[in-house]
Order: structure tokens, then C-alpha cells, then sequence
């Protein structure tokens, strides 16, 4: 017999707060062996078929779990860790603390309290047999390498749709994104003594003479908007951001012969990667003694909204809060984006606020936990 989810109210919050409570920063990766194995008993507690990967000489963890079968109609797709905590907090970060009716802690709205949700709805549905499965995996907050890309490319899941419960306040349905290439410009030298002119060949000078450039090229860029609308709305725009990490030299009485700078490029869903990967790297190569590094390559992407799963979200949503959804561009690059490569529609619509994510004192909403798990729960049911 099917249970409210209303009446699951305590057991969203005690599971969101549970969760909090396993430290599972990343970097480095912390408890995630423990919280993975939480999240799998937690699952065959409702009564679903689990499985607990780990990726080869690795402590990577993903939880897999399904209702009848593991090949499914409609798949949830959730990651465990989250950000270091950082400084500024006024409670503590791993405590799962309530006031005023908001649950605080580090991933509570990114994305704890969502795979709470999810969870609930399962629970809420019980005997009620439907083809669903969900996958909780490590390292969507340094790419996803080794968790949502690993289950993807190696095709443990087997689905026709997917949703990505990740914070986006309940009002918009994330149905595109932006696509990432971090680049690592390394600018070479020669070290020497600065009390003589001309003595060495100053590496930082070639960085702030490729940096130049790549501000010119910075200006191009940025004047490329989206056909979609965005949210927030200043992800509209293309982007371009250098210097996110830099270093050169180690004394002050020292010329520098190394200088290192990176460069993080989003592009929209209408531009070409191999043309805006190709426009950085000629701007690069066109400054003397400089050479790059790809850190990290994710390809933009873009699900039509008459797709059958944005139906199905924007039809349940609207039905549970009687407001209207809009489907938006994330500015950032989500999970998502190896479902969508590996031919499975997956969409972004989830409980917490997205501003609210990795800042101190992150908090959810226990009402928007549970107005989420309902949504889930009427998209199950049909």
C-alpha cells in the first residue's frame, strides 16, 4: 500500500541530514566509500535491487539501483560529493542543523536534499513497481571522470531518459548547457640575476604578452549570446576567463623562467567546440615560447523541449506547484552532459537554490525537498 509522501516529511529530513553528515569533500574525496555504502543499504532498504561500483584501482564508489529491471523507462541520476566547506560558517558545515524550517550543511542544496527526494518518492511509491532506476556518484565536482562518465561510457546504465535533480530553485528546467575547455598556458624562459640588464628572459613578461592577446580574442568571444534564455541570465553569453590559477617565479630578486596561467572557455550550445578550441590555440601559438595544456573538454549540449522527458517533468511540476516552468541554458556544465553524449535525453530540475551552492552556510528548503519528492513521484506514477 502506497504511502503520502507527505507523511515522509520526517524521513526526507533525517536522510538529508544524514547525508550532510558524511564529510565527502572533493578534493580530495573524502568518506566515500562510507557514504556510498550508506546510500546502497539505504536503497535495498526501499525495496530496490543495488549494486556498489567501484572503478578499478580506484576509491570511487557509484550506487546503482533499480526497481524491476535494471533497463528502465526513466532514470535519476544524483552525486554525493560535494565542495571543501571552506571558511565563513555560522554552524557547522557537516552538521545537518534545522532552523526556521532550512536544513544547513555543505551539499545540502548541491546535492543532498535532492537525492532525498528522489529517494522519498521511491518510498512513497513502495509496491508500486515501476520502471525506474537512480545512480549517486563521486567527482561531479572535478568533472565526473571517474563517476558519471565511468557509468556511462561503460554502460551500466540502460535507459531511455534521464533527470538530474541538481539545484535550480523548482523554477527552471535546465534543457541546455554550456560546454567547458580549461586550458593550462605554460610560457618558458630563462631564469637569471635581475641587477643586470638583459641578464635572462623573463617569463612572465611572454605571459602578460599571450594574456594580451588572449584579451582581444576575450572581447570577440564575449559578444556571442545564446539563442536560449538563461539562468541566471547572465549565462547568456559566451565566455572566456583567464587566470584562475597562476604562478611564476619563486624570489623577488629572481627573473623568472617559467610562467603558468589557465584559461576556462564556456561555450554555448550554438558554437562548435573543434572552432572555439581551434581559435584559442592559434591565438596561443601565435606568441613565442608558449605551449598549452586541455585540462578538461565538455561539449555543450541541447534537449529539444517536446522531448518525452521534458514533457513529463514540466507536466508534473506544474501539476504538484500550480507554477509555471521554463526551461533555460545552464552556465555551467553538468553531469548531464555524458548522458546526452551516450544518446539518453537527460534533463536538470532539482530542490535548493542554484546561487546558494558551494557558498558558506549552504541550506535547503525542507518544503522544496518535499515539493520535489512529489514531482518525482507524479512523474513515476505515469
Amino acid at each position: 500500500m502506497n504511502v503520502s509522501v507527505d507523511d515522509l516529511e520526517p524521513y526526507a529530513v533525517s536522510l538529508t541530514q544524514k547525508l550532510i553528515r558524511f564529510p565527502t569533500e572533493n578534493p580530495p574525496g573524502r568518506m566515500y566509500y562510507e557514504c556510498a555504502r550508506f546510500l546502497k543499504s539505504e536503497c535495498e532498504t526501499l525495496g530496490l535491487e543495488s549494486e556498489l561500483v567501484q572503478v578499478e584501482n580506484s576509491d570511487r564508489y557509484s550506487v546503482l539501483a533499480w526497481t524491476t529491471s535494471s533497463r528502465t523507462d526513466l532514470h535519476f541520476h544524483c552525486h554525493y560529493d560535494v565542495v571543501p566547506a571552506g571558511p565563513g560558517w555560522t554552524v557547522d558545515p557537516f552538521g545537518g542543523d534545522i532552523i526556521n524550517g532550512l536544513i544547513y550543511g555543505r551539499g545540502s542544496s548541491d546535492m543532498k536534499g535532492a537525492i532525498a527526494s528522489v529517494l522519498t518518492a521511491l518510498k512513497a511509491l513502495g509496491s508500486s513497481h515501476k520502471s525506474v532506476s537512480v545512480s549517486i556518484t563521486p567527482d561531479e565536482e572535478t568533472g565526473g571522470k571517474l563517476g558519471a562518465e565511468y557509468i556511462v561510457k561503460n554502460e551500466l546504465i540502460n535507459t531511455r531518459m534521464a533527470v538530474l535533480p541538481e539545484p535550480t530553485g523548482l523554477e527552471t528546467i535546465f534543457n541546455a548547457c554550456k560546454g567547458a575547455l580549461w586550458f593550462e598556458i605554460t610560457c618558458h624562459g630563462q631564469a637569471g640575476h635581475p641587477s643586470m640588464k638583459g641578464h635572462g628572459l623573463n617569463a612572465f613578461e611572454k605571459m602578460i604578452a599571450t594574456a594580451s592577446k588572449l584579451q582581444a580574442l576575450k572581447k570577440t568571444i564575449e559578444s556571442r549570446k545564446s539563442s536560449h534564455p538563461s539562468y541566471p541570465e547572465e549565462g547568456v553569453w559566451a565566455n572566456l576567463n583567464m587566470g584562475g590559477r597562476c604562478s611564476t617565479g619563486e624570489a623577488v630578486n629572481a627573473v623568472p623562467g617559467k610562467a603558468v596561467f589557465t584559461i576556462d572557455r564556456r561555450t554555448l550550445p550554438e558554437e562548435d567546440m573543434e572552432e572555439a578550441k581551434k581559435e584559442i590555440i592559434e591565438c596561443i601559438q601565435d606568441t613565442e615560447d608558449a605551449e598549452y595544456r586541455i585540462l578538461l573538454e565538455s561539449s555543450p549540449f541541447y534537449v529539444d523541449e517536446t522531448a518525452e522527458v521534458c514533457r513529463l517533468l514540466k507536466n508534473a511540476s506544474e501539476e504538484v506547484t500550480g507554477q509555471h516552468v521554463d526551461f533555460a541554458l545552464c552556465p555551467g556544465f553538468l553531469d548531464a552532459r555524458h548522458f546526452v553524449a551516450a544518446g539518453i535525453p537527460c534533463i536538470t530540475w532539482g530542490p535548493g537554490i542554484y546561487e546558494n551552492a558551494h557558498i558558506s552556510n549552504e541550506y535547503i528548503r525542507i518544503q522544496d525537498i518535499m515539493t520535489a519528492a512529489k514531482v518525482f513521484y507524479v512523474m513515476v506514477s505515469r
